[in-house]
């Protein structure tokens, strides 16, 4: 049995935002995407930059210096943040990005790919080729000419797939990952662990019930929501040597003075981002009426911000 694999970008409009037909269809990253989305994408990115070593070395994690004619692939890319990071450091290395989703999402029929990239070029980013496929089904399945081949890429970077790669794909996907690598490549994978704690210890209401509904209607889509601490297991198992696997605290706020310039930027974004990857979810899924969503988010997102109770995320 294959995999479903999206057509086009279709585009459906829901709960007053844009979204990818497919994903919608297939309850993998129900996130919208439209133009709004892709300014917190960006935002994302220029977080998990600081965080996980600054400008430079929050993009490219090995310690690496890539060739001019290095071949990168992003898995998941998004809206290219990521990969726009990647060509301001290397101009010349050869970017794919592979996304279930590749157009612009601002109108309700988006399937143009020359369009999309007629856009980016006019917005000053980086055009790369982009790979509409759907991760959860093995790559041996492609039979484009396009598709991606064992021993091809330098660097692969794996970002925020949690709500997208099923629970019983994600072993043979990091076996895939091994596979497109060169000889001597780097795979780099970081998730988010969405469960929003305490450094007091300090129980939080809405944040907990926000936690427990997402965890749960992932499940419910065959997703896992805890995948991040496996990740280091299941590039063991995948046959990767020199793993190094760290968990990064991220704070909301500026409670933390070493980090207050680096959690003021990423309170707004994570309040921004509850709303964002639950809504469609909780609403369409977990059928949830609107004003209890509503008061759960607005409850979630003054608790993200109360210094006294400390808030991080781990990455």
């Amino acid at each position: 049995m294959t995999t479903a694999q999206p057509q086009n970008n279709a585009v459906v409009a829901a709960y007053g935002r844009n979204y990818a037909r497919f994903a919608l269809e297939q309850k993998i990253h129900c996130v919208p995407v439209d133009d709004h989305e892709e300014q917190n994408y960006d935002s994302v990115n220029d977080i998990l930059r600081q965080l996980l070593g600054g400008p430079d070395r929050g993009v490219i994690l090995p310690r690496i210096r890539l060739s001019s004619d290095a071949e990168v692939l992003d898995c998941g890319y998004g809206k290219g943040a990521w990969i726009d990071s990647v060509l301001n450091l290397s101009p010349d290395a050869l970017c794919t990005g592979v996304d279930i989703f590749t157009g612009v999402g601002d109108d309700e029929v988006d399937n143009d790919d020359d369009v999309a990239d007629e856009d980016e070029e006019e917005r000053g980013i980086e055009v790369f080729t982009k790979k509409r496929w759907n991760l959860n089904a093995p790559f041996r399945e492609d039979r484009s000419e396009d598709r991606l081949t064992p021993q091809t890429f330098d660097l692969i970077n794996s970002r925020l797939l949690a709500d997208g790669i099923d629970n019983d794909r994600w072993p043979s996907f990091v076996r895939d990952l091994h596979a497109l690598l060169k000889p001597n490549g780097w795979v780099q994978m970081v998730e988010f662990h969405s469960m929003f704690q305490s450094s007091t210890g300090r129980p939080t209401v809405f944040l907990q019930d926000w936690w427990n509904r997402y965890a749960r209607i992932l499940q419910v889509t065959r997703k896992d929501p805890r995948v991040g601490p496996r990740l280091r297991q299941l590039m063991a198992n995948a046959g990767f040597v020199d793993i190094q696997y760290r968990q990064i605290p991220c704070p909301m706020g500026a409670w933390d003075q070493d980090r207050a310039v680096l959690g003021r930027q990423a309170l707004p974004v994570c309040q921004e981002m509850l709303r964002d990857v639950s809504e469609y979810l909780f609403k369409a899924v977990g059928r949830m009426e609107a004003s209890e969503f509503d008061r759960l988010i607005a409850g979630a997102q003054e608790e993200l911000a109360r210094p006294e109770l400390r808030i991080y995320l781990t990455v």
